[in-house]
């Protein structure tokens, strides 16, 4: 069941970034390469140019000139973001939090590990596993280390006595 969740997560999310890695591709061969033909015709027509025009040619020459400067940085950026998730388990729980916080992707997190959560923990209940042991284990299927947080966190208040549904 979790595998078939994931498969269709990873189904719903692909075509919509295939599309979005298109449409990034095509803006950007628009900008560096179609918007500088048509910006000579459009300063030499010696008219004033709307202020939305003037930006477009100001991108245009920014990415023609810095965009492999840009290019780079993102990439450096992607790898160092990917290094400290690995290193710090501090930095990767922060960043986890705030990834559910995101307009559409965190919903899609929340679903995603609440889901696998609530899965777990009804099959464990359901073989007779201790219900400590089986948010244990549920805890631990958490790819989200902050919402892993908060389940070991109401592991400790059920240890403690407080209702399953409080916690």
């Amino acid at each position: 069941a979790q595998q078939a969740l994931r498969s269709k997560v990873i189904a719903a999310t692909l075509y919509p970034a295939i599309v979005s890695v298109i449409a990034i591709a095509i803006v950007v061969f628009l900008v560096t390469y179609v918007v500088p033909q048509v910006a000579s015709v459009i300063v030499n027509s010696k008219r004033t140019l709307p202020f939305l025009t003037i930006a477009m040619l100001a991108i245009s020459d920014f990415l023609k000139t810095w965009g492999w400067l840009l290019a780079l940085v993102l990439v450096a950026a992607g790898v160092t973001l990917s290094a400290a998730l690995k290193r710090s388990e501090s930095f990767r729980e922060s960043f986890d939090a705030t990834w559910l916080r995101l307009p559409l992707v965190g919903r899609l997190a929340r679903g995603y590990n609440a889901a696998r959560f609530a899965g777990t923990l009804a099959m464990l209940a359901r073989a007779g596993v201790p219900i400590l042991k089986a948010l244990q284990a549920a805890a631990e299927t958490l790819s989200n280390r902050s919402m892993r947080m908060d389940a070991m966190d109401a592991l400790v208040q059920v240890r403690e006595g407080a209702p399953l549904a409080s916690a």
